[in-house]
């Protein structure tokens, strides 16, 4: 644009020039004046259109948003934390001291705790009242004791939860130690088998004698009977389980939620897979013989805290889901 507008002038000019010229009727001085007046309004328009030029070019550019010395992503939050505090000065009065106490506490709020973006689970309101109490869930964990479930009792006594053990009763001796602790703890121990054979291929016979021997190996450990109900490896569930299950007085503990974690040994995916999927009275199958089940124990259970869950125990999910706990029944807590 700029290039033909000062081409144009000249080729003015010099016609202006040709035609003096011809006319005869200018002088020199004459000529001099006009070379002058055209000289200016040149340079007049060699302005105008550079200036044309750069307006155009920068409406044509995108906008920069966080890049500029004054207007980057953290003057932005700056700017929503004094406005914040500013409101919450006005509303309480706080002191000078207390003013800046407040804006280290949203800081804190918003970028410290990294499960920020998970929705608050929905209270549980009773039918007949207005009182509501939080949504409960059951974590459950098959296939131990072995060392790692050390590791794990130590992640839930630092959140100060409890959960159910679903214990292999040949492991039940050789590990009597993590067994205590985890019954002292005050974590529910129930069997789920003697060595992990599937029930549904054994007769009514095996069946109640596999039940009752691994019973009576965690009763040794904990001098206690443990709670009447066990785990059949695999979740299996058939008539032959269920009558023997009835005949021996147990219930056969199932699960809602499963997220394959003996399958998909990944923490995220585990995390994910639990956090989309609980609801009040769930009961989620683990197993604490995988390390990346037991690490990702150490999100999943802040994150379902953060949300406003309440642990418990397998039997306290059937008795608030079951009511009365009845033999021979197939207890899986809440399913969508």
């Amino acid at each position: 644009m700029q290039i033909a507008i000062t081409r144009d002038v000249v080729y003015t000019f010099f016609e202006e020039v040709v035609r003096m010229y011809r006319s005869k009727i200018a002088d020199e001085k004459n000529l001099i004046a006009k070379l002058n007046l055209a000289a200016i309004i040149i340079c007049v328009l060699i302005a105008a259109s550079a200036v044309v030029v750069g307006f155009t070019r920068g409406a044509a550019e995108p906008e920069t948003v966080f890049f500029e010395t004054e207007n980057t992503y953290e003057n932005f939050f700056e700017e929503f934390f004094e406005e914040e505090i500013f409101f919450a000065h006005e509303e309480k009065n706080f002191s000078e001291e207390e003013f800046f106490e407040e804006e280290i506490f949203f800081e804190e709020e918003i970028f410290e705790n990294e499960f920020y973006f998970l929705a608050q689970a929905e209270r549980i309101f009773s039918e007949n009242s207005d009182e509501s109490r939080a949504p409960v869930i059951a974590l459950t964990f098959d296939d131990g004791p072995v060392k790692l479930t050390e590791t794990l009792l130590d992640i839930l006594d630092e959140n100060e939860i409890r959960v159910t053990f679903c214990v292999i009763g040949n492991r039940v001796e050789n590990h009597a130690e993590i067994i205590l602790r985890a019954f002292e703890s005050g974590h529910e121990i129930v069997g789920h088998s003697w060595a992990h054979k599937d029930l549904a291929r054994l007769s009514v016979a095996q069946i109640k004698d596999d039940i009752t021997k691994t019973s009576s190996a965690i009763e040794k450990i904990i001098g206690e009977p443990p709670p009447k109900f066990f785990r059949a490896p695999f979740g299996s569930f058939n008539s032959r389980i269920r009558n023997a299950a009835k005949e021996t007085g147990y219930g056969i503990l199932n699960w809602s939620i499963d997220p394959r974690d003996w399958q998909f040994r990944d923490e995220e995916f585990i995390f994910d897979f639990i956090i989309e999927n609980a609801r009040d009275g769930a009961i989620v199958v683990l197993h604490d013989v995988h390390q990346t089940t037991v690490d990702a124990m150490m999100r999943v259970i802040p994150a379902l805290l953060y949300m406003g869950y309440e642990f418990v125990t397998a039997t306290e999910i059937i008795a608030s889901v079951y009511g009365e706990a009845e033999p021979g029944y197939e207890f899986t807590g809440t399913r969508k």
